[in-house]
């Protein structure tokens, strides 16, 4: 307890931030990973058996930050109905012949003012600058929130940057306005993205990521590979980048005779002016403030800790922003920082890097440091990515090398091209060598076996315990070499725990999950531990993203017809797990295939997963007890489109779920046997799912899967036959995914999500 009293009483700052941090983390709805707010209450108990007289002023940092994410977050999102919208271009998200999307500020419906920013989805324009006018009739709509286990809450992230409603237009008007600082910066970083594409053609879209954190152009097999090869954070705009510029900088100045001390605030007003050229995001505003403090304290010839400064950032960004305590960036830029402050030298001395060669030693002190950032970050990377890269602490070595030499040259290149082009180009050639070395040691690494690992999100208790094994592994507190060599060996540990806790977490009878994937069908079917999806959904739906959550592995998919809605999710499964087999029903080629399950499945072919083709009459076993029987097409059907929909009866004991596609009412013919749950077909059109289903199957339950649309599903007929023959309804659009577990003696259960 000394040990702990003397840390606290050195840095008090560090308290006060955790303590916040956890006020900010209970208000927001504790949705971020538990090994942070758990960090800031152990800290707080800590501070609490002190009994010193200040920890009145932590309690209250406490409820300062639970009051302020909770007065945020209760803010009322009032739908307005459809009117002449207008405001002011803060931002541009998206530019394409589709559609153009922007976040408005100074926003005002009918001339009345509008209390919140305000998400535009235009579909009549595709170009604005930040700074211009719009005025446009739009309809508006609320951001959904969370609505499947593990998926992106939509809302929540709309709230961190003060935007609580949504609004579609087609042509809006568009007049060029008073830029502002935020114009005028906007309109930079335009202006950089079009000269990048001039210097860097077949590489601006990497350059764009890495100077700019502007993604919307790379493709997307550019992403996954880097994220695979464990470097993705070098596509956004970090700590590493507003480093390596401010350092480019303050060396820049230096050589032309500037002074220390000016140079030192120059670079502060640059990189704060760079920070918010890249949006502002969390990890780059941590940077700047970070590098405010260690300068700051070099100008004045006090000493520097690095616990207190990533405090003070951490304080200051949350005072600011409490909402940003559920930020995926700022918990992973605050996370790789504490992992280098707590855990680097228990690393170092791991290793024995005092016992290498003289000249390999800067190697193996960056090897440890980029564990202890890859540790520090590992509750965090397993619930928001559902994977881990092994070979990111050695792929980081040569990747943030390279990023560090390309970033300023790449400065030093848009420099020379401003004052003359030609010169701009050849100043261009070295970091386009950086840039393709690294495309070429991404692509090595990403293609090695294991390169990436299914890890499901960790429960609070586990991400708590591994806080408290990195807090004491740590040179912070005191302890014996025994204690801190057990705490460091226990944070990988606490991984293989949380392996075989999400093992034994899935359910061992049959269960059936219908996902909210708006107007698409996506269910996943668990059949004594083992998983199988019927339908995808579309591509960038939530099948991904619940099986990342859940650390799940795929043991067959079925896709009841070639319609991207139901088949389009299936490119990005194969992408991330081991397929080893896929279902169609039979005449699929025949019938019509969009062209986003074509592609999926072609990549099925070259990857060698089995692909068998079922008709009426057919059986899979899923497991030893739960079996699917194929209820259609017939062997010999000729129908097209939705009518070639395989519908599967999936059955435990005398329980059974009957999962439909888009089966049309005129082709419910053959064997149609009980079952205690039903999945309306076509969404809940009115042609399908008839009233003689119904009384043929006698369900006790009907999920519709189902979104917004303009087609009126779920129709109003089949809502009169669901309430007329008593069967209960559930739909994803308003009860979010729907679990259903069916009991051997034909018991259903149901379980709504929201």
């Amino acid at each position: 307890m000394k040990g702990v009293s003397r840390f606290i009483a050195q840095r008090p700052l560090a308290l006060a931030a955790g303590c916040y941090a956890l006020g900010a983390a209970i208000g927001d709805g504790a949705q971020v990973p538990a090994l942070y707010w758990c960090g800031g209450l152990l800290l707080c108990a800590l501070g609490l058996a002190l009994r010193r007289r200040p920890i009145w002023i932590f309690c209250g940092l406490l409820f300062a930050g639970a009051w302020a994410c909770a007065w945020l977050n209760a803010q009322p999102a009032v739908l307005p109905q459809p009117g002449e919208l207008t405001g002011r271009v803060q931002a541009v998200h998206e530019e394409s012949q589709e559609r153009l999307v922007l976040t408005l500020d100074q926003a005002a419906l009918d001339g009345a003012a509008l209390d919140t920013r305000v998400r535009l989805y235009d579909y009549g324009q595709d170009r604005a600058l930040p700074g211009d006018v719009i005025c446009c009739q739009a309809e508006f709509w609320l951001p959904k929130g969370r609505t499947n286990p593990g998926g992106f809450d939509f809302a929540a992230w709309l709230r961190r940057d003060g935007v609580w409603l949504c609004a579609t237009a087609s042509g809006a008007e568009i007049q060029p306005g008073p830029p502002g600082l935020t114009g005028w910066l906007g309109r930079l970083r335009q202006d950089i993205s079009f000269r990048l594409e001039q210097l860097f053609p077949g590489q601006d879209q990497l350059a764009k990521g890495m100077l700019l954190g502007d993604k919307k152009d790379l493709p997307q097999d550019i992403y996954d590979q880097y994220r695979d090869a464990g470097v993705a954070h070098l596509l956004a705009v970090s700590g590493l980048h507003v480093s390596c510029l401010a350092a480019a900088v303050c060396w820049a100045l230096a050589a032309l005779g500037m002074g220390r001390g000016a140079a030192y605030g120059v670079t502060v007003v640059l990189a704060g002016l760079y920070a918010l050229l890249v949006g502002a995001p969390a990890s780059a505003l941590r940077a700047v403030c970070m590098f405010a403090l260690v300068g700051g304290a070099r100008q004045a010839g006090l000493p520097y800790d690095g616990l207190t400064g990533l405090s003070a950032a951490a304080l200051a960004l949350l005072a600011a922003n409490p909402l940003q305590i559920g930020d995926t960036g700022f918990i992973l830029s605050f996370g790789a920082v504490l992992g280098m402050l707590l855990l680097s030298r228990p690393l170092d001395a791991l290793l024995r890097v005092g016992r290498w060669p003289r000249k390999l030693r800067w190697v193996g002190s960056s090897l440890a440091v980029s564990l202890a950032a890859q540790l520090g970050t590992l509750p965090a990377v397993c619930s928001f990515f559902g994977q881990i890269t092994p070979y990111a602490p050695l792929t980081n070595l040569p990747a943030i090398l390279l990023c560090s030499l390309a970033l300023p040259l790449i400065g030093l290149a848009l420099l020379c091209h401003l004052l003359w082009p030609p010169l701009g180009m050849v100043a261009a050639l070295l970091p386009r060598l950086c840039l393709g070395a690294l495309q070429e040691i991404t692509a090595w690494v990403a293609g090695l076996p294991g390169a990436t690992l299914a890890a499901p999100a960790w429960p609070w208790w586990l991400a708590a315990l591994f806080a408290v094994l990195g807090l004491w592994a740590s040179g912070y507190l005191a302890g014996g070499r025994l204690v801190k060599g057990v705490a460091l060996a226990g944070l990988p540990l606490c991984l293989g725990l949380s392996l075989a806790l999400a093992w034994w977490a899935i359910p061992d009878g049959l269960t059936c999950l219908f996902l909210d994937a708006g107007q698409a069908d996506a269910a996943v079917v668990t059949a004594q531990k083992r998983t199988y999806l019927i339908d995808l959904g579309e591509a960038g739906g939530p099948v991904m993203d619940y099986l990342r959550y859940t650390g799940r592995q795929v043991d067959g998919v079925f896709i009841s017809h070639g319609h991207a809605d139901h088949g389009g999710g299936l490119l990005e499964v194969l992408k991330e797990r081991r397929v080893p087999v896929i279902y169609l029903p039979q005449g699929f080629e025949a019938a019509g295939v969009d062209e986003q399950v074509a592609q999926a499945l072609d990549l099925a072919r070259s990857q060698g997963v089995e692909i068998r083709y079922l008709a009426q009459g057919g059986q899979v076993s899923l497991s030893a007890q739960v079996r699917a029987q194929v209820m259609a097409p017939p062997a010999d059907s000729a129908a097209r489109g939705n009518a070639i929909s395989m519908v599967l009866r999936v059955s435990l004991g005398e329980g059974a779920a009957l999962f439909t596609g888009d089966w049309p009412a005129s082709q419910e013919t053959g064997l149609l046997l009980p079952a205690n749950l039903v999945k309306a077909a076509h969404h809940g059109s009115g042609d399908a799912t008839s009233e003689f289903l119904l009384r043929a199957l006698s369900p006790s339950a009907c999920v519709i899967s189902v979104g917004r649309n303009g087609y009126g599903h779920p129709s109003d007929q089949l809502l009169r036959r669901l309430d007329r023959l008593g069967i209960a309804m559930f739909r994803t659009d308003r009860d979010g995914a729907v679990l259903a577990r069916i009991l051997p003696d034909g018991t259903l259960e149901m379980e709504t999500f929201l």
